[in-house]
């Protein structure tokens, strides 16, 4: 058990124990609400992180992570977006609480201010740019299968079946370029 951090009238240190998850004892304000509070927050950080100590890591790619994060920190700032704006036309007949609107409201800020943080780290990261790599990678290993298998020569086409295949294809590829 912890001791209290308190010091008495005299100097010296409080020697009584300290309320479980706070600092101080009964006595030096360990019975204040807010103290009690803070006290509970703390255990169940206390609880949260002995939990999370146990989990094992997912191995994950660190671009895929960050993208997964944006996509989450987006899709929270949606839905507090419209919790917000529900809430706010309660609030306005009378029927919500003005509590609850505002800590909606402060959650959704919170969620807008990691959307953009995320977002910068991403774009300061290259993804975009790794991004279009890999499509560019993507388009020239198919473009590659396509001439191959076109020159195969168990097809046996001629110079002519392979130009216009190849032609089709291109256009087939354009086509849902554009689509997507």
């Amino acid at each position: 058990m912890a001791r209290c951090s308190a010091r008495r009238t005299n100097g010296t240190p409080c020697s009584a124990s300290a309320v479980r998850g706070a600092t101080v004892c009964v006595a030096h304000g360990g019975a204040a609400s807010q103290v009690r509070e803070s006290a509970a927050r703390r255990l169940a950080l206390i609880a949260v992180q002995r939990e999370l100590a146990t989990i094992e890591p997912d191995p994950i790619d660190p671009v895929d992570a960050m993208l997964h994060q944006l996509g989450l920190a987006a899709a929270w700032e949606r839905y507090l977006r419209g919790e917000v704006a529900g809430l706010a036309t309660l609030d306005d007949q009378g029927i919500g609480g003005s509590r609850k609107v505002a800590v909606t409201v402060e959650l959704w800020n919170d969620e807008r201010d990691r959307l953009t943080k995320l977002a910068k780290l991403a774009l300061d990261a290259g993804i975009a740019e790794r991004q279009v790599q890999l499509a560019e990678r993507q388009g020239a290993l198919i473009a590659d299968l396509i001439r191959r298998v076109l020159d195969d020569p168990d097809l046996d086409l001629t110079a002519s079946q392979r130009s216009a295949a190849g032609q089709v294809a291109a256009r087939h590829l354009r086509e849902l370029g554009q689509a997507s």
